[in-house]
């Protein structure tokens, strides 16, 4: 899959498109299929290393975005399709994403793709 990496800390410029492997669903986790993700504050000064955290280079951007529902852990109340918006760092500039379930909130399948891709996560489980 495709991921947006911080490979130098020097802003935008030192992003790159990577080629990596698919992240692998832990327990407690929902693989996301990311169909759009914002961009933020906390993202820009990830990539100038201003960010209060400075993970080990390269890592991942994106701690805002929406998409679907690949694979969910039994129990949760996620399934194979839902549409879902997340809130968790490092992991939303990707093909997609695993993501702990309390950073998952489920979407209206009544809502048009572009108004899942608008909505902010702005709580978290």
């Amino acid at each position: 899959m495709r991921a947006a990496r911080v490979i130098h800390r020097t802003g935008p410029s030192g992003v790159r498109v990577h080629e990596v492997p698919v992240p692998r669903r832990g327990g407690g986790e929902v693989l996301v299929a990311v169909r759009a993700a914002g961009v933020t504050f906390p993202d820009l000064l990830l990539s100038h290393g201003r960010y209060q955290e400075t993970p080990a280079l390269p890592f991942g951007l994106g701690g805002e975005f929406a998409g679907s529902v690949v694979e969910a852990p039994p129990g949760s109340p996620f399934a194979v399709g839902d549409p879902v918006v997340c809130s968790s760092p490092f992991r939303g500039f990707a093909e997609f994403a695993a993501v702990p379930v309390r950073h998952v909130l489920p979407l209206p399948r009544t809502w048009t793709s572009r108004t899942r891709r608008a909505c902010p996560p702005t709580t978290s489980r």
